[in-house]
C-alpha cells in the first residue's frame, strides 16, 4: 500500500515537474513568438520608413525636375516671344521695350534699363526703361553725353556685377540717378550686360534691385542671352533705320530731280513751241519773197543768181519741214491723248491709200499680212507714227532699188506687236538706239532729205500711248520697225 502511494506520489510529482516544464516552454516559446513578431513588426516599419523616404525622394525629384522643366519651358517661351516681338518691332524703340518688359517677367529686378551708344556722335540714348510701372526721371527716346553714362568705360568687358556700400551714391556717379523712378537703398545692387556685336559696343542692359546680387547662374544665363539678342537686333534695326533714311533721302533727291527736270522739259518744249511759231512768220516772209524774186525779176538775174535763189528757196523750205516736224513733236508732249480701240487693218489701208502717189512714184511694192487685229491707241497719233514708219521705210533705200515693203501683226503677252519690214539701208547695232533721238541722222541730207525729227516723233507717240518701239536690223537685209500698244478688248 505504501509501496503503491509512494509510486502514485511519484508520478504526480513527474507530472507536475512535466506542468512546469510544460508551461516553461510555453512561456519561452511565447516571449520567442513575440520577439518575432516584435521583429516582423519593427522590420515592416524600417521597409515602410525606407519606402517612404524613396518616395517622397522621388517624388521630391520629379517636382523639381518638372519645377526645372517648367521654369525652361516659360525660359524658352518668354524668350521665343522677345525673339517674335524683336523680328516684328518696327524700330530700336519697338525693340528694346518688348525686350526689357518681357526680361522683367525672368529675372527680379525693379528696374531694366536698356542704352545705345553713338561713338561717332558722343551720345548714350534711352531705348528702354522698365520701372515696375512707376514713372521714370527721363524718358524714353531721351539723349545723354555718353561720357556722363559711360564714364572710364571697358567694352571688352562682358558683364559687370556692383554692390557698393552706397548704391545710390554710385549710380549718381554714372547719371543713372536721374533714371530712377526714385532713390535707391543701399542693399540695391545693378548688374550691367554689355551689348556687342562681334567686337563693338552697342551699348548696355543695366538691371536694378534688391535680389540682382542673389541671380541665380541660370537667371543670369537668360539675362546675357537677351542682351546678346538685343546686341544683334538693334544693330540690324540701326543699319535698317540707317537705310531707310538713305532710301528716303535718295528718294526726295530723286522726286528733286525729276521736279527740275520736268520744270526743265516744260520750259523747253514751250520754248521750242515758241521760237518755231516765232520763226514761221519771218520764214514765210522770206519764202514769198524769194519767189517773188525768181518770177518777177528772172529775166535779170544771171545763172549764179538764179541758182542762189533756189537755194535760199529750198532752205527755206526745209527749215519748213523742220519746224512743222518741231511742232509736231511739241504737241505729242503737251497734247492729251484719250485712247480708244482702233483697227489697224483698217487704219494701215487708210494710210496706205493717203501715200498712194508716193509708194507709185517710187514703184513701191507693199505687202499687207491680215489681220492686224485692234489695239487700244489715239487715232491722230498713231496715224502721224505709222505714216513716219512708212515714209522712212519707202525714202532710206539704195539708188535703184525697189521699195518692199511688208506690214504684219502678232500678240504679245503686253499686247499687240505691229512690224513694218523693208529692204532699205541697214542700221547698225549701235545706231538703234540713237535713230529715236530728236535731231539723230546716219545720213547727210544730200543722200536722204529729212529734218531727224521723224523717228523721235514715233517714239514719243507710242510712249504717250502707253506702248513701245524698236528696231531690228541685219546687213544687206533692210530694217524692221515694230511698235507694241496695249491690245484693245474685243
Amino acid at each position: 500500500m505504501d509501496q503503491i502511494r509512494l509510486t502514485v506520489a511519484d508520478m504526480q510529482q513527474e507530472e507536475a515537474d512535466l506542468l512546469v516544464l510544460r508551461s516553461q516552454q510555453s512561456r519561452d516559446s511565447i516571449r520567442q513568438t513575440t520577439l518575432a513578431l516584435s521583429l516582423i513588426a519593427i522590420l515592416t516599419l524600417l521597409l515602410l520608413v525606407g519606402f517612404y523616404a524613396l518616395i517622397t525622394r522621388d517624388l521630391t525629384r520629379r517636382k523639381r525636375a518638372e519645377a526645372a522643366l517648367q521654369r525652361s519651358a516659360q525660359r524658352l517661351a518668354i524668350l521665343h516671344d522677345i525673339d517674335r516681338a524683336i523680328l516684328e518691332a518696327h524700330s530700336s524703340l519697338e525693340i528694346a521695350q518688348s525686350a526689357i518688359a518681357r526680361l522683367c517677367y525672368l529675372v527680379p529686378c525693379r528696374q531694366a534699363l536698356l542704352l545705345r551708344y553713338d561713338f561717332e556722335a558722343g551720345e548714350a540714348q534711352i531705348l528702354g526703361n522698365s520701372s515696375n510701372g512707376k514713372v521714370s526721371r527721363l524718358a524714353v527716346g531721351t539723349r545723354l553725353p555718353l561720357a556722363s553714362v559711360l564714364p572710364n568705360v571697358e567694352p571688352s568687358s562682358p558683364l559687370t556685377l556692383s554692390n557698393p556700400p552706397h548704391a545710390a551714391e554710385a549710380l549718381e556717379a554714372t547719371c543713372l540717378t536721374n533714371l530712377l523712378p526714385e532713390p535707391t537703398d543701399e542693399h540695391e545692387t545693378c548688374l550691367t550686360l554689355r551689348l556687342k556685336s562681334e567686337s563693338t559696343l552697342v551699348g548696355e542692359l543695366r538691371l536694378l534691385g534688391a535680389h540682382v546680387a542673389t541671380l541665380t547662374p541660370e537667371q543670369r544665363e537668360i539675362s546675357q542671352e537677351v542682351a546678346n539678342q538685343l546686341a544683334i537686333a538693334l544693330e540690324q534695326a540701326q543699319l535698317r533705320e540707317q537705310l531707310q533714311q538713305n532710301a528716303t533721302e535718295l528718294e526726295n533727291r530723286v522726286l528733286e530731280r525729276t521736279a527740275q527736270l520736268q520744270a526743265a522739259n516744260t520750259e523747253l518744249e514751250a520754248f521750242g513751241y515758241s521760237v518755231s511759231h516765232d520763226l514761221r512768220a519771218p520764214l514765210r516772209a522770206m519764202q514769198g519773197f524769194t519767189q517773188a524774186l525768181l518770177e518777177d525779176y528772172q529775166e535779170a538775174l544771171d545763172e549764179v543768181g538764179q541758182d542762189y535763189a533756189h537755194r535760199i528757196s529750198k532752205a527755206a523750205q526745209r527749215m519748213d519741214t523742220l519746224i512743222e516736224d518741231l511742232l509736231a513733236y511739241s504737241r505729242l508732249s503737251r497734247a492729251e491723248l484719250q485712247l480708244q480701240p482702233i483697227d489697224l487693218t483698217a487704219l494701215v489701208s487708210e494710210i496706205l491709200a493717203q501715200l498712194d502717189l508716193e509708194i507709185r512714184q517710187r514703184h513701191a511694192q507693199i505687202t499687207v499680212v491680215p489681220p492686224l487685229l485692234s489695239v487700244m491707241g489715239h487715232r491722230v497719233t498713231l496715224v502721224q507714227v505709222l505714216t513716219n514708219l512708212l515714209m522712212n521705210a519707202l525714202k532710206f533705200v539704195g539708188a535703184g532699188v525697189q521699195p518692199r515693203i511688208k506690214i504684219w501683226a502678232e500678240t504679245q503677252p503686253d499686247g499687240v506687236r505691229l512690224w513694218v519690214k523693208d529692204n532699205g539701208i541697214s542700221i547698225a547695232p549701235q545706231h538703234q538706239e540713237r535713230i529715236f533721238r530728236v535731231f539723230e541722222r546716219l545720213h547727210g541730207t544730200e543722200a536722204y532729205p529729212g529734218t531727224g525729227i521723224g523717228l523721235a516723233i514715233v517714239r514719243k507717240g507710242v510712249e504717250r500711248m502707253g506702248g513701245r518701239v524698236g528696231v531690228e536690223s541685219c546687213p544687206t537685209q533692210g530694217s524692221q520697225f515694230w511698235l507694241e500698244l496695249p491690245q484693245a478688248q474685243s
